[in-house]
């Protein structure tokens, strides 16, 4: 390919990913820590050590913070430069898919793999979400991208390109950038005679490189920091979260083999019918590439290695859409003629064209005419490309979904995200006199917007092995309840999922509410 086309496909993400992102407010709890933790450290001109709350914290390595600060540097710490942060790994990342595919299987799959990327369920979800997640895929991208290179080839320069990449990894996510990788690179040398040199994958060069990049901010991390930065960092977020289950509701053993192949449509089903023709020719005695293993190996060791770990996430098997999105390219660029075959195409695509619309006409009311017609064109688009070319029906399904997807950033996704931030009730409360205190939520998106810090008001029973979770400063129920007895003015934020337990609570009578959201209920204490 051309770096014409390269330029084209970065400038087709580049605005498919930023588009309404300025309308889109920082939400709670998870987004607005990361992005409170960047101001806070972009207004100290702090660019080593995470801070939040005036505090050093240790949940996540500095990688993603240094993109945030550098966007609010451009921009000031808005919700439009704290998403451009992680837009920008996220159009790396199908820039060098088309680039690497079109390596492996020719530019026809190399096109393919751009465009189901961009439109993958989870990587429009993630490349748009304030978390570190989107450059994590990046790195891990690039950290396979050179594997593959080097142990196919012998090449030294393609594992210092690897190991760079996992050190890069480290930087954002912790350990697991450079031992899951590992894991999967071991499993697919191991079931790959054409790559299986394991000199190579250890080699010293590149672990050099993996030195350099990846441990020189831990080790002055350490130096500066000492065993805090162990216990919380290594201890806390990486040991505990491994061994002690954080959200026990959610262990179970097949909860990544429903979360991996949803995060991956409406391209899960061509993926799989990739994985069928495999299965079906190696009974025949066929060699399977070396690079459709990768992706086997790639997908098998990651549901094992997070299905292992006792507290599971949505977003820990991410990366796993890579894998999904070669296999689905490359079964699509053996298609030649019209079959049956293009339902594995249409009928996901149109089902997911479907939900956005349905989630428009959820969080925007008034667009149901709007999103009926569309729904209904999308109908029409796709049968039309049933009766074409595969790379016609191709096109069809990319620009179907990135307009559903756009119609949903512009109307519903701005209703969403406001109901799950502070921002509508921030003005209004910031006015009220005292101290202000959040029940039983960490609203950091309320500092992140007016530089006030609330009280978390929470329940002992909640601590154990997370209660260091969190640095936003709290008091206990009973310390909250003294405090309104003193008649100190004071505010306190009650949000609508916690309206009912609040209600129960002996204090609750002595405060008045001061105006109603959909988010919540901000209250106040009486007037003496």
């Amino acid at each position: 390919m051309s770096r014409a086309e390269y330029f084209i496909w970065a400038a087709i993400a580049l605005l498919v990913l930023l588009f309404g992102n300025a309308n889109l407010p920082v939400t709670d709890p998870v987004e607005s820590n990361y992005a409170l933790t960047a101001k806070e450290m972009w207004q100290a001109g702090n660019w080593f050590a995470p801070q939040i709350y005036g505090k050093y914290w240790y949940d996540k390595p500095i990688f993603t913070y240094w993109l945030l600060e550098a966007a609010y540097s451009l921009f000031g710490p808005t919700a439009f430069a704290s998403r451009l942060a992680v837009a920008l790994p996220g159009v790396a990342t199908v820039v060098g898919t088309v680039a690497f595919v079109a390596r492996l299987w020719g530019r026809t799959a190399g096109r393919y793999a751009g465009g189901m990327l961009l439109t993958t369920l989870a990587f429009w979800v993630i490349s748009r979400g304030i978390v570190t997640d989107s450059s994590l895929l990046w790195w891990t991208a690039v950290t396979f991208a050179g594997a593959y290179v080097g142990l196919l080839r012998d090449s030294r320069r393609g594992m210092i390109v690897a190991y760079a990449g996992a050190g890069f990894a480290c930087l954002t996510k912790g350990p697991v950038g450079l031992v899951l990788p590992g894991l999967i690179l071991l499993a697919w040398l191991a079931v790959t005679p054409e790559v299986r040199r394991f000199r190579r994958l250890f080699d010293p060069v590149g672990i050099a490189a993996f030195a350099v990049v990846g441990l020189a901010w831990y080790g002055l991390m350490y130096r500066a920091h000492g065993t805090e930065f162990l216990e919380g960092f290594i201890g806390l977020h990486n040991i505990t979260r491994a061994t002690v289950s954080e959200h026990p509701e959610d262990n179970h053993w097949y909860y990544y083999l429903l979360i991996m192949p949803l995060s991956a449509l409406p391209w899960t089903p061509t993926a799989l019918a990739e994985m069928w023709r495999v299965w079906r020719d190696r009974r025949r005695g066929e060699t399977v590439s070396a690079a459709t293993r990768l992706c086997l190996v790639w997908l098998g060791v990651t549901f094992l290695f997070y299905t292992a770990m006792a507290t599971k996430y949505v977003t820990y098997t991410y990366i796993t859409v890579l894998p999904f999105v070669l296999l689905a390219a490359g079964y699509w660029a053996r298609e030649t003629a019209r079959s049956k075959r293009y339902l594995l195409v249409a009928v996901p695509t149109l089902l997911l064209t479907v939900l956005y619309y349905a989630l428009n006409w959820r969080f925007a009311a008034e667009s149901v005419w709007i999103s009926a017609v569309l729904a209904v064109a999308s109908c029409f688009v796709l049968w039309r490309g049933m009766r074409g070319t595969p790379q016609g029906l191709w096109v069809r399904a990319v620009l179907v979904l990135v307009t559903a997807a756009t119609v949903l950033v512009g109307q519903g996704l701005v209703r969403l995200t406001t109901e799950r931030s502070i921002l509508p009730a921030a003005e209004t409360w910031r006015t009220l006199p005292g101290a202000a205190y959040t029940y039983s939520n960490y609203a950091a998106s309320y500092p992140f917007y007016t530089g006030i810090v609330p009280y978390r008001v929470h329940k002992e029973d909640k601590a154990g092995a997370w209660a260091g979770k969190y640095t936003m400063p709290q008091v206990n129920e009973a310390e909250f309840a003294n405090r309104l007895a003193t008649g100190e003015p004071l505010s306190l934020w009650v949000p609508r999922s916690q309206q009912k337990s609040f209600a129960r609570e002996a204090y609750a009578g002595q405060l008045v509410p001061v105006a109603v959201y959909p988010q919540g209920v901000l209250y106040r204490t009486q007037e003496r």
